[in-house]
Parts: C-alpha cells; sequence; structure tokens
C-alpha cells in the first residue's frame, strides 16, 4: 500500500479505537453492518424505523469472516443459522484495533476479546467494504477502489441521525 493511503486509512480509524461496539445487524444479502460508538435511531428511505446507526459503522458486503482465537467462527457463506450466535459473541466488545491487510486493502477488525472480523472478496473486483463517520452533520466514506484507500464523495446530502434522528441515505434492509 502506498504510504498516503495508508496515512488516510490510519488518520480515519484512529477515533474509532476503543469504541464499543454498539449494534450489528445483516443486511441484504451476506452483508454485514457492524455500528461502533454511541447509536442514534435509525430509519429507512421510506420513514420506516431502521437499525440502529453508530457514530462510526462498518459494511462488508459479501466477502468476510469471524475468526475466534483459533478457528473460524463463521462466514459470509456459511450456514446463515451461525451468523448471529457467532456475532453474538461480539456483545460487550471494544474495538482494539482497525488494520488493512494484503496487497488490495482487506480490513481487518480486531475486538477486546481477541475476536477479528476480516473482509476478504472471493468475486472479480476489488474489496467490498465501507467506513461510516457520522460524528457530524457531514457524512464521511471511506472505501477501498482499484487497490486503493480513498475517501468517498457523498452522492447526496447527509442528515445526521443525531440532530433528526434519521438518515437520507439508507438503503438497508433490516
Amino acid at each position: 500500500m502506498n504510504p498516503t493511503d495508508a496515512a488516510l486509512f490510519e488518520d480515519f480509524v484512529q477515533p474509532m479505537i476503543g469504541l464499543p461496539l454498539g449494534h450489528f445487524w445483516f443486511g441484504h444479502g451476506s452483508a454485514i453492518f457492524l455500528e461502533f460508538g454511541r447509536l442514534s435511531p435509525g430509519k429507512r428511505r421510506d420513514g420506516s424505523e431502521g437499525d440502529p446507526q453508530g457514530e462510526y459503522g462498518v459494511m462488508i458486503e459479501w466477502g468476510w469472516r469471524l475468526e475466534g482465537r483459533k478457528y473460524i467462527l463463521c462466514g459470509c457463506r456459511s450456514d446463515e443459522d451461525r451468523w448471529e450466535p457467532s456475532f453474538d459473541m461480539l456483545r460487550d466488545t471494544s474495538l482494539a484495533s482497525v488494520s488493512l491487510t494484503g496487497r488490495l486493502s482487506e480490513i481487518d477488525l480486531c475486538f477486546s476479546n481477541e475476536m477479528h472480523c476480516v473482509s476478504f472478496m472471493i468475486e472479480k473486483g476489488h474489496p467490498q467494504w465501507t467506513i461510516f463517520d457520522r460524528r457530524s452533520d457531514k457524512l464521511r466514506t471511506l472505501i477501498s477502489r482499484k487497490g486503493r484507500v480513498e475517501l468517498e464523495r457523498p452522492a447526496r446530502p447527509y442528515v445526521s441521525p443525531q440532530r433528526t434522528g434519521s438518515t437520507s441515505n439508507d438503503s438497508s434492509s433490516s
């Protein structure tokens, strides 16, 4: 990874370290969402209640696995019945570290109980993860694109859930 990408990543994720995992949920297909820090009510685009959103959120679209200390607990290709019980083991933990691995910038989230949630793309393309910084009225997102780490420009205005209790960027189906 080039030094500019590494510096951007470190600056973006540093405030996440130590934040508690407040909520996790499963989106469409095998997408997972991990919400860190203070939670705010989430709303879907149609106005209905959605999953809570943290100050920071991590989305891994489809290639991921959850690792214990010595073995893989489950992954995106595992039986879905295993997902929630495995992720339940992350309750009452905080984020110990976030790092990038591999040539194509996969993400590795390490929790205070020494479990890891790791992205790994298994299809043609690039790693499919996003980190959301919702601490202010201006949503910031960090993504992996074409082997690089970059800040993504929002497609539409963001409405902070801390101020209004809703967001305009929720496309989930929880």
